[in-house]
Formats: C-alpha cells, structure tokens, sequence
C-alpha cells in the first residue's frame, strides 16, 4: 500500500478499520497521559496483529548484527546523561 498523506490513511481506517480509527479518536481526545498511553498499547497491538503483535516479556530481542545490536541497545536501555539533559522538554 502507497502512503498518500495523513488524510488519506485516516480514511482508510475508518472504512476498513472502524476499531482502530475509534481508537485513535479516543486517543487524541484522551485526558491525561495514562489514558493515551493505555491507547497507544492498544494500537499497537492492532497494527502489529498481523505480524505477531507486540513483543512480549518472554521473548527474546534480536537486533541483527552485532554492531547495530550493540548501538540499538545502548540508545534502548543506557541512555547517556548528556542525551538525556539536551533532549527536548528538558530543562
């Protein structure tokens, strides 16, 4: 499938996706952050459905080479202090 813009994918979910399209409506109109975060699992799980869905605790995660592997898993679980203090939001 083509990607043709926001509006267009909008569409198309709610056509042929009614569920996750009201989804992402109570997502945008979600207060508080744990009520869109509790959204957001929710469509990932929806878009990832066809591919096995999330990653789950008891999987194990593969990043390919080790190089990248290695450099993913750095930027995943040991972000530097530096990143973390220059990072947007951040005072």
């Amino acid at each position: 499938m083509v990607y043709k813009g926001e509006q267009s994918t909008l569409e198309f979910l709610k056509q042929h996706e009614p569920e996750t399209y009201s989804t992402l409506e109570r997502f945008y109109s979600a207060d508080g952050l744990q009520g869109q975060f509790e959204l957001a699992i929710s469509i990932a799980e929806a878009v990832l459905k066809h591919v096995g869905g999330m990653w789950r605790d008891d999987e194990v995660l593969v990043f390919g080479d080790v190089k990248a592997g290695r450099e993913t898993f750095g930027r995943l679980f040991c972000p530097s202090p530096e990143r973390n203090s220059t990072s947007p939001g951040r005072a």
